[in-house]
């Protein structure tokens, strides 16, 4: 159960990691490389893989089914990164963790002499 516990923890640090940058309609990454969210102008949101995009539409594939979302209904586009100085900072958040919890744990050092 503990292990569970924190397994589970450690999961949701690290999915904080991941954000969504707002990119332009012209700056649209390589297709296939990176999970996008379309924003469109009737506040609906469009997770997925981006198929292909030119100055009439946008393609997506989401869980196998592919939507064309025309431009002149896109409000805005998000790009998924990771950020790895926010990994870095969850990960030693997490090593100091576990080093003043090792220092309580241990007993005192007797005396010497």
């Amino acid at each position: 159960m503990k292990n569970l516990v924190l397994l589970l923890s450690f999961l949701i640090l690290t999915q904080s990691c991941v954000s969504y940058d707002t990119v332009s309609y012209q700056n649209l990454p390589y297709q296939g490389l990176k999970t996008i969210k379309v924003k469109k102008v009737d506040e609906t949101s469009i997770k997925g893989q981006l198929i292909s995009a030119d100055e009439t539409a946008v393609v997506l594939e989401n869980n196998g089914l592919i939507q064309t979302i025309l431009k002149n209904e896109i409000s805005s586009v998000k790009v998924r990164s990771f950020s790895e100085q926010k990994a870095s900072i969850i990960l030693a958040a997490i090593a100091y963790g576990i080093v003043i919890g090792v220092i309580l744990i241990l007993p005192p050092f007797p005396a010497l002499g």
